[in-house]
């Protein structure tokens, strides 16, 4: 705890975790709904367009990411790497979101609306409750990702510092 560099970094890293798991379990959330619930054209493409990065070398990501930043003027930054690593760990919090809207019983959610509730608090009270072991499980998987994410933030972190690159500059 004496070395301030390290406590940055452990710092840092907390902040871009819980941003990235918060982010992406949303996102997933989002997706994972749209994917099991509805069907609308193209679903199959934007699916796979979505799961990508799972196939994906993350060296390639990061560097094309890195390249499309830059080329948008984005100064690199904590930001920068929240938005790289939500991109590598969306597709982790969708498919475990994916399996958990699958064993919802759609007639809970028809009885709901047929007693009266709105689509949202349907939402809200009925499905939610029944996903929140998805919505933890997701949560800290792209939580512990974000903390073990080094070459998204080595690409993107410009002159910050994260515990993975901290405790890489070190050997």
């Amino acid at each position: 705890l004496a070395d301030q560099n390290l406590r940055i970094a452990a710092k840092n890293s907390l902040i871009i975790a819980f941003s990235v798991a918060s982010i992406s379990t949303v996102l997933g959330i989002f997706a994972a709904r749209a994917s099991v619930r509805y069907r609308f054209p193209g679903k199959a493409p934007i699916m796979g367009l979505i799961m990508l990065p799972l196939v994906l070398p993350e060296m390639i990501v990061a560097m094309a990411l890195l390249v499309v930043l830059l080329s948008l003027g984005v100064p690199l930054s904590l930001f920068t790497v929240i938005i790289g690593q939500v991109l590598i760990t969306t597709p982790f919090a969708v498919a475990i979101l994916t399996s958990a809207f699958q064993s919802l019983d759609k007639s809970l959610e028809e009885a709901s609306m047929d007693l009266g509730e709105t689509a949202w608090s349907t939402f809200r009270l009925i499905i939610l409750p029944l996903v929140t072991p998805g919505i933890i499980s997701s949560a800290l998987m792209s939580f512990t990702i974000s903390l073990d994410e080094f070459i998204v933030a080595f690409s993107l972190a410009g002159k910050e510092t994260t515990l993975p690159i901290y405790i890489f500059s070190q050997l």
